[in-house]
């Protein structure tokens, strides 16, 4: 898989361009109170600041008819909702959203769909479909059993039919899929989807969500070891790593030591081999926003950027991420509140433009993107370690609590401040 900078865009959350698109209250039967009806076009309105960012691959929240603000309800696979996508049919929605993956194309940006193949609306409705539905089969389908209904896991023609949606949306021109809660069908059945995707397109790119809400650490890393250890079957190209978000995150807000971090890079390490990423992340759309957690603040935030854009390998940017975007205090569920605008007067000012500095200093260095690491020192509050390449090297230290240098380290890449023995350092990367 090449080395992408992924950037997640909610839709609904991000761009309204077109008024006309825009959903009646009464054709949702759940709307967020803090989505404002973005659309395609609004993508299209951005592409310009998303390459300026340093971003190389878009996922695309579900764009299927749907009838919720966040689209994991599918209606139909085969067409796009036209409340996000112009047209007045199926046909005009399907060339217009071919001349958007174009568009996205000649500015150096692939584009990934979101496929939800686990479960679908209540209101799904294929008549051509042999598909078999059932009820839900474990905990996390239990929860939500009101909105979806589930496909047979093992039924042969059901699986056939969910690979032809894959390979339908490949013709179709995408660069490949985000695959929604893979634990929901079978490795073999993943070992199929990805053998027919490649025979459409070789570089189809898989990234899989192999999550569970309420894993322990433990699990997350036995599941990361599970997909990275059939690489060679060609499952995915990669995975999200929410053992690596769960221990940073908790690490810098002080309920885990610094050495549990390390030991989940290490692993990281290890993993990762030839066309298999793990692919690092800081939040995401199921998540409250890092800024919100217990415990984090802005130099904290930074420390947690500088792992980010240190990973050497793909990342993976939750619409927003880049503007230390906080949530909704308001909104009950705490999953659900980092689902809020993208703050347009923020991403297009100093604090967008100083992202996109960072971005541009990753993208030019071997050893941030493909480097690897020699530790140098470690305790419960710190990690400090060089990373090298054929072509350059960097020192990279993360501190949670202020400290005093003991040494001079020279200049910070990010921000250009030259830091020398004696001096005090806030926490922070």
């Amino acid at each position: 898989m090449p080395h992408l900078t992924l950037y997640h865009v909610l839709i609904r959350f991000f761009e309204n361009a077109e008024s006309g698109l825009n959903r009646p209250p009464s054709g949702y039967i759940w709307k967020e109170n803090n989505s404002i009806e973005g659309d395609l076009p609004g993508i299209l309105k951005r592409l310009d600041y998303l390459k300026d960012i340093g971003v190389n691959a878009l996922w695309l929240s579900p764009l299927h008819p749907c009838r919720t603000t966040h689209g994991y309800d599918v209606e139909n696979y085969f067409d796009l909702d036209p409340y996000q996508v112009p047209g007045r049919s199926r046909e005009e929605r399907l060339h217009w959203f071919q001349d958007f993956i174009r568009r996205c194309h000649q500015v150096g940006i692939r584009v990934l769909m979101d496929l939800v193949l686990n479960h679908v609306s209540h209101r799904f409705s294929d008549p051509h479909s042999r598909a078999r539905l059932v009820g839900a089969t474990n905990r996390q389908e239990r929860e939500w059993s009101h909105t979806f209904r589930f496909f047979h896991k093992t039924c042969p023609r059901t699986e056939e039919y969910l690979l032809h949606v894959g390979e339908f949306w490949l013709q179709q021109g995408v660069d490949g899929f985000r695959l929604d809660y893979v634990l929901g069908r079978s490795r073999a059945f993943w070992k199929r989807f990805n053998t027919r995707m490649r025979k459409i397109n070789p570089a189809c790119i898989t990234i899989g969500e192999a999550w569970e809400t309420r894993k322990s650490l433990q699990k997350e890393l036995k599941a990361l070891y599970q997909h990275a250890s059939f690489r060679r079957g060609r499952s995915f190209n990669g995975v999200f790593d929410f053992a690596w978000q769960k221990v940073l995150r908790e690490a810098l807000t002080g309920h885990r030591s610094m050495r549990d971090l390390l030991l989940v890079m290490q692993e990281q390490s290890r993993v990762q081999a030839g066309d298999f990423h793990p692919v690092a992340f800081l939040e995401n759309h199921d998540m409250r926003r890092l800024m919100d957690w217990p415990g984090m603040n802005p130099r904290l935030f930074l420390a947690a950027m500088t792992l980010f854009l240190t990973h050497p390998a793909s990342i993976c940017l939750e619409y927003g991420t880049e503007l230390m975007l906080q949530g909704d205090a308001k909104i009950r569920k705490k999953e659900e509140s980092g689902r809020v605008p993208m703050p347009w007067n923020q991403a297009l000012g100093p604090r967008g433009q100083t992202f996109a500095h960072m971005m541009r200093i990753r993208n030019q260095s071997r050893a941030l993107k493909h480097g690897t690491r020699r530790l140098l020192y470690a305790s419960d509050s710190q990690l400090f370690w060089e990373q090298s390449s054929d072509q350059d090297g960097f020192l990279v230290l993360v501190s949670r609590e202020t400290f005093r240098l003991s040494t001079t380290l020279g200049r910070d890449l990010f921000s250009g401040q030259v830091f020398e023995a004696g001096m005090e350092i806030p926490a922070g990367g």
